[in-house]
C-alpha cells in the first residue's frame, strides 16, 4: 500500500468519525475555489462512498452552512461568486445559507461558473502563494482548465452518492409531491426564515422540484413562443441551456432510481412544480395555460424543439428524450400514459432515413430510437394483458409490444432502428456523439437497455412465425374498425339527441348539421376504404 492511500485512508477515516470534515470539504464546492481545494473536496467525497454503501445515506442527509462571499474579504477581488439559488436563507439576520449535499452537487452541475472550467484558480486569483499539491484527481480533467470539467465532476459525485443510497433518488421524486419538512440544522438553532420578502425561495424545498422548475421554465419559453426566429431563441437561450441541463440530472436521477419513482412520475403535473410566478404567467394566455401532466408537458415540449429554426432545439430535444427513457424505463404505467396520443408518435419520425436527409442530427436519431426501444421493452404482450385483466390499461389494450415493435419496424426499419442505437458505443462515431453519455451510470443503463431491446427483437421474430406481419396488420385493421364503430356511434347520438330540435331550426342551423353529418359519414367512409386495402 502507498504513502497516498495511507494517507487517503486515514482521511477518510477521519471523516466518517466527524462529520465536519466532510462538511468544510463540501464548503468550498459551493465556494468553487480554490480549484485545487475543490479538486481535493469532490475526490474525498468520492473516494468516501466508493466501496461504502452505508455513507450513501449519511451524505445524502449532508446540510453545509455557506456564509456570504464577500470580494477582498473572503475571495479574491477579481472573483465574482453567485448566490446558492437551491439553498435557503436559516434564519433572520443570518447572512448564512443552508444547503443539502445532493442539491449543491446538482447546482454545480446546471449553474456552472463563469471561470475556467467552473472555479477559479489560486494562482490567477493570487488568493494563496503556493501550490497545495493536491493529487486526489475525481477527474482528469478537472486540474486541466477544460471547459465545463467542474460540472461534469460534479455530476460523477452526485451519481456515485445516488448509486450507494438506494433511496436517495425515490425520495427526490416523492418530494415533489410530498415537500419535505424543513430540516434540522442539528446547533440548536431551527428557525428559519419563513417571511422574507422578494421572489426567493425563504424554505428549503426539494431538489427534484427546483429542478423540474427549470425543465419547466425552458418549456414554457417554447410552448408559448408564437413564431420562432432567431432574435426569439437567443432571447430566451440561458433558459433552454439550464433545462437542458437540469434534465440531465434528473436522468442521472431516474437511472439510480426504483419503479416506485417511476410510477410516481406518472402523477405529476405542472400544478406540483410550478410557482407562483410561473403559473400567472401561463394563465396570462397561451399554449401552457391549463395544469398538465409531467409527462404530456415533456413530450409537448420535445416535439416543438424540432420545429425551431437552424436546428436549435436538437440539444434540448435529446435531453428530454434522454430524461423521458429512463422515466419510462420498466414502467407500463408511464408508456402508455405516452403513447395515449398518437400526436406524440412523432417520436418515430425522427428515427426514419427521411429524417436524416431533413437535417436530424445522428444523436437525435440516436436518443429517439433509446425512447422507442424503452417503451417497447415496458409494454407487455397482447396474451400478457388479457391474462392479467388489468382494468387499468391507458391505452384501452390497443398498444402492446408486439403492435408496438411493428410499427417500429414498418417506420423506421429493424436494421436501420439497431444500428442508430449501437452508433454511440463505436468509437468511430466519437464526434457525433459528443456529451451523449452525460455519466458512466448512463452509459452502463445504455448498454443494458441496448441489450434487452436486442434480445426483445430476436423474441419477436423468434414467437411470431409466419403470421407475424398478418397479426400486426389484424391489430389495424382492428383499430380502424373501432374508429369506424365510434363515428357511426357519433352520428346516431347526433341525430337522436338533436333531430326533432333540428326540424324547427331555421334552414341555415339544418345546413350546417348537413355538413356536419356528410363529414362524419365521409370520415366512415374513408376509414372503410383504410381497412379494405
Amino acid at each position: 500500500m502507498t504513502a497516498q492511500t495511507w494517507t487517503m485512508t486515514l482521511v477518510e477515516m477521519e471523516a466518517l468519525q466527524s462529520p465536519s470534515v466532510v462538511s468544510s470539504a463540501a464548503f468550498w464546492i459551493a465556494r468553487k475555489g480554490p480549484l485545487e481545494l475543490v479538486n481535493a473536496a469532490l475526490s474525498l467525497l468520492y473516494r468516501l462512498m466508493d466501496g461504502n454503501p452505508q455513507i450513501g445515506q449519511q451524505l445524502s442527509n449532508l446540510i453545509i452552512k455557506v456564509t456570504a462571499a464577500r470580494q477582498g474579504i473572503n475571495i479574491p477581488e477579481n472573483v465574482m461568486v453567485p448566490q446558492l439559488r437551491f439553498g435557503w436563507k436559516i434564519a433572520v439576520g443570518d447572512e448564512r445559507r443552508a444547503i443539502t449535499l445532493i442539491s449543491l452537487l446538482s447546482e454545480s452541475y446546471i449553474f456552472n461558473g463563469s471561470c475556467v472550467g467552473g472555479c477559479w484558480n489560486p494562482e490567477a486569483a493570487l488568493f494563496l502563494k503556493d501550490s497545495l499539491n493536491v493529487d486526489f484527481d475525481v477527474l482528469s480533467a478537472l486540474l486541466s482548465g477544460e471547459p465545463d470539467c467542474f460540472a461534469k465532476s460534479c455530476l460523477c459525485v452526485l451519481e456515485k452518492l445516488l448509486s450507494t443510497d438506494d433511496t436517495a433518488s425515490d425520495m427526490l421524486i416523492q418530494f415533489v409531491l410530498a415537500p419535505p419538512p424543513p430540516p434540522s440544522l442539528g446547533d440548536g438553532d431551527d428557525s428559519f426564515d419563513f417571511g422574507a420578502s422578494g421572489t426567493e425561495a425563504s424554505q428549503p424545498l426539494g431538489t427534484g422540484t427546483m429542478m423540474l422548475k427549470l425543465v419547466l421554465e425552458g418549456g414554457n419559453k417554447i410552448l408559448n413562443c408564437n413564431q420562432f426566429s432567431s432574435v426569439t431563441v437567443n432571447a430566451f437561450r440561458n433558459d433552454l441551456e439550464l433545462a437542458e441541463r437540469a434534465a440531465n440530472v434528473l436522468a442521472v436521477v431516474f437511472t439510480n432510481s426504483s419503479l416506485l419513482a417511476r410510477d410516481l412520475s406518472t402523477t405529476i403535473s405542472t400544478s406540483h412544480i410550478s410557482s407562483t410566478l410561473i403559473l400567472n404567467r401561463m394563465k396570462s394566455g397561451g399554449v401552457n395555460s391549463e395544469n398538465k401532466l409531467l409527462l404530456t408537458f415533456l413530450m409537448l415540449s420535445a416535439e416543438r424543439t424540432t420545429r425551431m429554426p437552424q436546428g436549435s432545439g436538437y440539444s434540448l430535444l435529446v435531453a428530454i428524450l434522454r430524461l423521458l427513457s429512463t422515466m419510462v424505463c420498466g414502467c407500463e404505467r408511464a408508456t402508455k400514459l405516452v403513447l395515449e396520443d398518437p400526436a406524440n408518435l412523432f417520436v418515430l419520425d425522427l428515427a426514419t432515413a427521411a429524417s436524416e436527409s431533413a437535417g436530424v442530427p445522428p444523436i437525435a436519431q440516436t436518443v429517439s430510437c433509446l425512447f422507442l426501444g424503452c417503451c417497447f421493452l415496458a409494454l407487455k404482450d397482447a396474451a400478457a394483458e388479457e391474462a392479467s385483466g388489468d382494468p387499468s390499461n391507458v391505452s384501452g389494450g390497443l398498444i402492446n409490444k408486439r403492435m408496438f415493435i411493428s410499427m417500429i419496424d414498418s417506420r423506421i426499419g429493424f436494421s436501420r432502428f439497431t444500428d442508430l442505437l449501437k452508433k454511440p458505443l463505436i468509437s468511430a462515431n466519437s464526434s457525433l456523439y459528443v456529451d451523449f453519455f452525460i455519466s458512466s451510470g448512463f452509459r452502463i443503463f445504455y448498454e443494458k437497455q441496448l441489450e434487452s431491446i436486442r434480445n426483445g427483437i430476436i423474441e419477436f421474430y423468434a414467437g411470431g412465425s409466419s403470421n407475424t406481419a398478418n397479426s400486426a396488420q389484424q391489430q389495424v385493421i382492428e383499430m380502424q374498425q373501432q374508429k369506424i364503430a365510434e363515428l357511426e356511434k357519433a352520428v346516431a347520438l347526433a341525430i337522436s339527441e338533436r333531430g326533432t330540435q333540428l326540424q324547427n331550426a331555421p334552414s341555415n342551423i339544418n345546413g350546417e348539421h348537413a355538413v356536419e353529418l356528410t363529414r362524419l359519414k365521409s370520415s366512415i367512409e374513408s376509414s372503410r376504404r383504410e381497412t379494405l386495402n
